[in-house]
């Protein structure tokens, strides 16, 4: 696969460091995807999960679409009722 110590992606996952772009690259190769898709995967990032939906909406018409996020509005709020005291820490 690719040289990667341990330690590095310890402190890419503690956030302490960053990968570089070559080693961006390097783990895209070996996982079949692209930077992007590998970027945005485990992202808890607004924007970029907006994007992962985005995709997931592409090809879809305009009713599909809409039913979609009709559904993704239900289920949003079904798990703010759930967790009621974990949304009040956030706002």
């Amino acid at each position: 696969m690719i040289d990667l110590e341990q330690e590095a992606i310890s402190r890419w996952e503690r956030g302490t460091r960053m990968p570089t772009l070559h080693r961006l690259q390097q783990l895209s190769d070996a996982l079949d995807c692209s930077v992007d898709q590998l970027l945005q995967r485990g992202s808890n990032r607004p924007d970029d999960q907006l994007a992962l939906i985005a995709d997931a909406l592409d090809g879809l018409d305009g009713d599909e679409r809409e039913l979609v996020a009709g559904f993704v509005q239900q289920f949003a709020e079904m798990l703010k009722a759930k967790h009621p005291t974990k949304n009040k820490r956030r706002k």
